[in-house]
């Protein structure tokens, strides 16, 4: 019977173990407001820096709404330095971007969704 107690105490253990692990492990995703625009028609668009930690490669994201809609990400981008933003008639998005630790900038345009 001793025997049994031991092995369902080990057993009960790691399970603890295994769970705290898997919980502590948590996505931690970091994600910064660098730029937000209200369009004519109400519309919100946002520039985002998210750094997921460990798991993953920041990336600039853009996201739109509309007011009382959920947000939905319009596009991501694998860089982490947004430069300059520049909205062109509520309707397209001019990013400036580049990474950290490169002088290589890039320039994008970002068609933005239309809401009536």
């Amino acid at each position: 019977m001793k025997k049994n107690s031991k092995q369902y105490f080990g057993i009960s253990i790691t399970g603890l173990l295994i769970v705290v692990l898997v919980f502590s492990c948590g996505i931690d995703v970091e994600k910064r407001t660098l730029a937000d625009y209200i369009t004519q028609h109400r519309g919100k668009i946002k520039i985002y820096y998210v750094d997921p930690g460990a798991t993953g490669k920041e990336v600039i994201q853009v996201a739109s709404s509309k007011s009382g809609t959920m947000e939905r990400i319009v596009t991501n981008f694998e860089k982490n330095y947004l430069k300059n933003s520049v909205l062109i008639n509520d309707s397209v998005l001019e990013l400036t971007l580049s990474d950290s630790g490169s002088h290589v900038v890039d320039t994008v345009k970002v068609s933005l969704p239309r809401y009536p």
